[in-house]
């Protein structure tokens, strides 16, 4: 999952009163606000608290491998440009950056929900830090960086040719095959457990010698 804005400034961080993170704006407060991952929109709203509210669905898909439910709040009035029922790939455009609802200043509340739709029971929220990627796209506030420990995009590189190509299969922990990873693709770093912090390893499979290589063929992006 990627950041839903492409300069990204934590300015509020995710708690038991906070189930969030608070996006701010470090260049423009006029930032689109992209979709963190593949998934359907469920849910548009206005609310109170909220203001604009998108709630879009990410099922088991590639590698993602729960169920879980991005919300997106405060966008700004009119500029939502997706509607319930779209289909919308992994850094899709879906609005712009508001202060609509009870916000103070700019801003963009991201949640994220394990579940197929927010009931908004509590345990639920998830800590969207620690399972959001930083792309090489984006760009980061150095405040931000110095508080928070991000997770960050590979390149893959030197994969050998296999029966499927320069690629490399992507395994879950019961030998099901949930994804490629092909030279030159950016990539979320799938070879620790910071990624899934509470799933099981994920193992980059080298599909031709038939040996596990978790970040062998991933480098800095």
């Amino acid at each position: 999952m990627r950041y839903p804005v492409n300069e990204i400034y934590i300015a509020n961080k995710f708690s038991s009163t906070h189930r969030g993170i608070d996006l701010g704006y470090f260049d423009d407060y006029n930032q689109p606000v992209y979709s963190a991952n593949s998934g359907k929109v469920i849910s548009i709203q206005k609310q109170a608290t909220g203001g604009n509210v998108i709630h879009i669905r990410h099922t088991k898909q590639g590698m993602q491998l729960l169920p879980f439910v991005s919300e997106y709040a405060h966008l700004k009035t009119g500029s939502i440009c997706v509607k319930v029922g779209d289909y919308i790939k992994k850094g899709q455009k879906i609005a712009l950056m508001g202060n609509t609802g009870q916000a103070r200043g700019y801003h963009l509340h991201y949640g994220l929900y394990a579940g197929t739709y927010i009931d908004y029971k509590v345990d639920r929220w998830l800590d969207p830090v620690k399972y959001l990627c930083v792309y090489k796209n984006q760009s980061v506030y150095e405040g931000t960086k110095k508080l928070y420990y991000l997770n960050y995009t590979k390149i893959a590189r030197g994969i050998p040719k296999t029966e499927i190509g320069e690629a490399m299969y992507v395994r879950h922990k019961n030998k099901e095959i949930v994804g490629r990873i092909y030279n030159g693709e950016e990539v979320e770093y799938f070879g620790t457990k910071r990624y899934f912090p509470k799933l099981t390893k994920l193992a980059v499979v080298d599909a031709l010698l038939e040996y596990t290589s978790v970040d062998k063929y991933l480098y800095d992006s």
